[in-house]
Order: structure tokens, then sequence, then C-alpha cells
């Protein structure tokens, strides 16, 4: 699609505040991180879409994230030849739209990414990664409603701008177990990831 003119870009800046302590146990053996963050992202570079329909480049508002973060170690010693390293890392970050960009008359400006049907709105109030998508059309009593040939009919009123919201792609939560594993000049490294949260959208599933 046809792009307007990027008026007045701004720089993206950005304002954090990280304090956290660090203690050392058993002649340094245990060691344990804890660390809190607050910062605050201001003049994104998003893409907007204005009353033309045109896309439009925009310095949009302002984002905040803030979590903590926290690491748990041990180092065990099995004889002279023998070591294991192990380490347990977990963070939650909570990401929030502070501010937006608005058009002339008050209004927030259209901001979204349409993936395949699915829209990611950026709103003030909502956090980076929230899915909009469309929705059946349901009577009273919350049924489908149906079409002559017995399928489900999409939603068309409620979902002119945005859609129906899905929840967020991102997860809050994420983890990691790392270890080490020596024996006198040879070492085996292993790590495991995890996170918990985030929803996905299956297209799969939703044209079965």
């Amino acid at each position: 699609s046809a792009y307007a003119r990027f008026a007045n870009p701004l720089p993206e800046k950005t304002k954090s505040v990280e304090t956290g302590v660090e203690m050392m146990f058993l002649d340094n053996r245990l060691n344990l991180d804890l660390t809190y963050y607050n910062s605050k992202m201001q003049d994104l570079y998003m893409i907007a879409t204005n009353a033309s329909g045109l896309s439009e480049p925009v310095n949009s508002g302002k984002v905040r994230n803030q979590g903590i973060e926290a690491t748990v170690g041990y180092n065990f010693r099995f004889g002279k030849n023998w070591s294991w390293k192990t380490s347990y890392n977990v963070s939650f970050n909570d990401n929030k739209i502070l501010e937006t960009s608005y058009e002339e008359d008050g209004s927030e400006k259209l901001i979204y990414n349409d993936l395949m049907g699915v829209r990611v709105r950026y709103r003030k109030g909502g956090s980076i990664g929230d899915m909009y998508v469309t929705d059946f059309k349901r009577d009273a009593k919350g049924h489908y409603v149906l079409d002559s040939e017995g399928k489900p009919q999409l939603e068309t009123e409620a979902n002119k701008q945005y859609g129906v919201y899905a929840g967020n792609m991102n997860s809050k939560w994420q983890m990691g177990w790392s270890n080490t594993i020596r024996y006198k000049d040879f070492s085996l490294f292993f790590l495991i990831n995890g996170r918990v949260g985030g929803k996905v959208i299956s297209f799969t599933e939703a044209y079965l």
C-alpha cells in the first residue's frame, strides 16, 4: 500500500532504572542474583493507517517494561576431576502501552500489523503483541449463526476495525536451566529454556 510522508520524525528514546543484589555463600559455590528493572521507551517508530487509508510512519507514544529476574546457581565438586555447575534463571516482564499517536480530532490512530487475518494492535492501555481476530456471528444464546450450507457466518459489525481480542503472543514468564559438567580437560554444556504464557493462533484448526 502507499505510504504517507513521515512528518517531523524523532529518534526513539529509552529511560531505564535497574537495581539488584548479588550474594555468594558456601565458599562462593552458591550464588543468588535478584534484579528489578523499569524502562520506558518513547517515540517508537510505528506504521499507522490515516483517515485516507494510507500507511503513515509515526513516532507513537510511550511503552513501559518492568519486571524482575532471579538466578540461583551452585558449583558441585566431586573429587579433583569432576565438577558440575548448574544455574536456574527465571524472569517476569510486564509490558504496557502508556501513550499512543492521535488524530487531530483526538481519536487514536489505527496502528496494527495484519498477519494472515490476525491483527496485532497497538493501543493505549494494551500491550505490544495484543492479537485481534474475526469472530463468528452468535445468537442471543451464544450459539453460532449458520448460513444455508450449515457453515458458521463471520461477524461483521463488531469487527470493522480490529476484531475481537484473542490474547497476547508474548509470554510474561521465561526461564532457563544451564549446566556445565567437567571431567579433567573435557566439558559438556547443555541448556533448557522454557516460556510460560503467550497465545498461539492455529490457522490449520481455524480452517478445519
